[in-house]
């Protein structure tokens, strides 16, 4: 069995998560406030209840007046999805990321693991070279063998920011 955690930042969002440490400390990173656990769920690791959690978060997010953000099962599913085509931990597909007379280059596959490696350094590298409509996202993405998702959120601001 599983534990589902459903919480509120206040005046933010209603969310989900099945790991209550890894997202609390994200929210305050991002919020700057600590999340109010609402309630737990109890259940296995599958869609079907992922869409009863989603389904939950929801119902909570419209009693408190949050917009409802994607469905937790949705969530869920793309996280999976990611995670089998190796772009996990922080979006490295397979490899280690190492400098070599300043370009980057992908090194030899660590087990077929994929590694976090990115550094503020090069978060930084990436914000100064991204340029809306001429030096994309995805650009930088195929550029730094980084998932596009990693980019968007490091050009955000959402990752990698000196604190």
């Amino acid at each position: 069995m599983t534990t589902y955690y459903l919480y509120e930042i206040q005046g933010h969002k209603v969310g989900a998560t099945m790991q209550w440490e890894v997202r609390t400390r994200a929210n305050i990173n991002k919020y700057g406030i600590e999340p109010i656990l609402i309630e737990t769920m109890e259940g296995p690791n599958e869609p079907e209840y992922w869409q009863l959690v989603g389904d939950r978060e929801w119902e909570l997010a419209d009693e408190k007046n949050y917009p409802r953000g994607q469905h937790y099962r949705h969530a869920r599913e793309q996280r999976l999805e990611m995670n089998n085509r190796g772009a996990s931990k922080g979006g490295l597909v397979g490899g280690v990321v190492t400098r070599d007379n300043g370009s980057l280059l992908v090194a030899a596959k660590l087990g077929g693991k994929a590694t976090r490696t990115t550094t503020f350094e090069i978060a930084e590298e990436i914000r100064s070279k991204y340029v809306p409509q001429k030096y994309t996202q995805g650009m930088l993405a195929k550029e730094y063998n980084l998932s596009l998702y990693t980019v968007i959120n490091i050009v955000k601001n959402r990752s990698y920011k000196e604190a």
